[in-house]
């Protein structure tokens, strides 16, 4: 590894300085969303169980469990790995992380939960440089690649969810400077590396127990290895060897080292296949479930193109009207054209130009390696997707092992260039910066739930109204004395929903200042019978006054709830927000 010298060494810093701003920006302004909740209440050592079904909740009750106490990180890992479907290692850091920050008593801050997030994410910034010298490049194209991750909008995507993925990013990164490593040994005599195979071992282990998704990554690496063996045993073949003579002359240091590492790493991840099993058949794991068919099989394809495209600029696509986003996308789609040609034909010159140094060679070798890296990836992913109707595509933070790669093979391609290449790198910073903002603010990438959005329009719907046939609203002289009750219902499937109630409960607290009544909550028990959700919510409100107002979120059981006395308000139409629709029913 390269001596770093002073210049460099701040010129790092300013990398990570941007990054952390970067990643601090906004941090705590949008909502939470049920999967952060998720992260939230088993951090703190609790259960989503300990909220009772069927029964009216309080708004202190049911944010209790997203409230500090004395619970240890032990009972939170105890509840994680029979309530849900990921490994705890994330969870046992960040129960940590929150009691440094956080005094027992307190509800959770999104901005502390999501910070532990942002603090891997930037040691990201920093393992990009290293694994750039590890590849052999030069300290230059190092530094770019430190930059475009400093300001990847897809990094600020991952960096500000109070998730485990930036983590796992940061083991992926260790392994994938191992698994280049070992191609350089395996590639050419010249190169030959030490292939630390107990760091591998290790940091495949701990992706795996970060989060389950890090398999594919490790199936890739696997894919990878082998194909580059039967190529190595198809050559020899090809040349008049026998079966017996190929097969013993690929047995040599590295492939030996290779197989240590491979079989290491089954070892590793074997105590987590139970649960890997369980998670594969869980409710909480269905939505992957696609049958695809029609124009909908173009549908992965183009998610995919839309990761890989933002890893590097994105722009206003969300929240916006639809003629800026439509800008916004021809705005994209012109930045591609110009940029395409130019990096493809920096990684001709990578691939093609002559040799003249071993750190040429080293670059070149490990540019090969991070493209079949990447290949090995993409078709694990299409893979399950189009064999397995599993389509990881849904979700982007799932894409996470890959940033790394996209990058630094940008970087290098950028480097065959220079200098002619340096007004293009300082755009493509530029471009990320920009893109990392619009991240920051919600305009692309925004949660999945947006329960900000949907308290909004239910207080603005009784802001707007007054009194009306006898009924008394907010804002009228007698409301003071007789305030309208207010309950919100979720059917509970899996702890998501709660996790969604969590965030509308959250952003009523947030917004108490409004004078509305505070609502009750009910989770309802999931039953197969349609009429149960019916009987669930006349045995919470059997103590509710009334006239009352329910409003049911994502509800789409029937029910007969004129024998509630409930009827559905006909002059409101159906409340929308990301992850969240809510009908009005009057409770006389």
């Amino acid at each position: 590894m390269k001596r770093l010298r002073s210049q460099e060494f701040f010129l790092l810093l300013a990398w990570c300085g941007l990054g952390l701003a970067l990643r601090l920006l906004n941090l705590g302004g949008q909502p939470v969303w049920a999967d952060e909740w998720t992260t939230f209440v088993f951090s703190l050592g609790h259960s989503f169980r300990d909220l009772p079904l069927n029964q009216l909740l309080t708004l202190e009750a049911l944010l209790q469990p997203v409230r500090l106490d004395e619970a240890t990180a032990w009972e939170g890992v105890q509840h994680l790995m029979n309530e849900s479907t990921h490994p705890p290692l994330y969870f046992w850091l960040s129960h940590h992380w929150i009691q440094l920050w956080q005094q027992s008593g307190e509800l959770i801050s999104p901005w502390v939960g999501r910070s532990l997030s942002v603090l891997f994410s930037t040691l990201t910034i920093l393992a990009t440089y290293g694994l750039g010298l590890c590849c052999g490049a030069a300290r230059r194209t190092a530094h770019v690649a430190t930059a475009l991750t400093a300001v990847s909008p897809f990094g600020i995507y991952l960096a500000q969810e109070a998730r485990h993925y930036t983590l796992a990013m940061l083991w992926g990164m260790a392994a994938l400077g191992c698994f280049v490593r070992a191609w350089q040994s395996l590639s050419h005599p010249s190169l030959d590396r030490p292939i630390h195979w107990p760091l591998w071992i290790g940091v495949n282990a701990l992706g795996f127990a970060t989060h389950y998704v890090f398999a594919l990554f490790l199936a890739a690496q696997g894919l990878a290895m082998a194909g580059s063996w039967l190529v190595e045993l198809w050559y020899k073949l090809r040349a008049g060897m026998s079966w017996p003579v190929a097969i013993a002359q690929l047995n040599t240091h590295p492939w030996r080292q290779v197989a240590i590492a491979a079989l290491g790493s089954a070892l590793g991840i074997l105590p987590w296949a139970w649960f890997l099993g369980r998670a594969s058949g869980n409710d909480l794991t269905a939505w992957i479930e696609q049958d695809l068919s029609g124009w909908g099989l173009l549908a992965p394809l183009g998610r995919l193109l839309s990761w890989l495209i933002s890893m590097v600029m994105v722009l206003p696509v969300e929240q916006v009207p639809v003629g800026v986003a439509i800008a916004s996308g021809l705005g994209l789609v012109v930045m591609l054209v110009w940029l395409l040609p130019q990096l493809l034909r920096g990684g001709r010159q990578v691939l093609q130009a002559p040799v003249q140094t071993a750190a040429d060679r080293a670059e070149r070798v490990s540019f090969q390696a991070l493209m079949v890296l990447f290949g090995a990836q993409v078709a694990v992913v299409l893979g399950l997707t189009y064999g397995l109707n599993r389509d990881l595509t849904l979700s982007p933070r799932y894409g996470f092992a890959l940033l790394p790669e996209v990058l630094l093979a940008i970087a290098i391609a950028l480097g065959a260039l220079w200098p002619r290449s340096r007004r293009l790198a300082i755009v493509l910073v530029l471009l990320g910066c920009l893109g990392s903002g619009t991240v920051a603010f919600g305009l692309a990438y925004q949660k999945a739930d947006r329960p900000d959005q949907l308290v909004a329009q239910i207080q603005d719907f009784y802001q707007s109204w007054r009194t009306q046939a006898g009924d008394v609203w907010p804002g009228d002289p007698l409301a003071q004395q007789r305030p309208r009750s207010l309950v919100m219902a979720i059917i509970q499937k899996t702890h998501s929903e709660t996790g969604k109630l969590l965030g509308v409960a959250q952003e009523w607290h947030e917004r108490s200042e409004s004078g509305l009544q505070t609502p009750g909550f009910v989770l309802l028990r999931r039953n197969p019978d349609t009429y149960a959700a019916t009987r669930g919510i006349r045995d919470a409100t059997a103590t509710v006054a009334r006239p009352f107002d329910l409003w049911l979120i994502n509800f789409s059981a029937s029910g007969n709830f004129r024998d509630l006395g409930c009827t559905l308000e006909p002059d409101v139409v159906k409340l929308r927000s990301p992850g969240y629709s809510a009908r009005r029913f009057v409770c006389n």
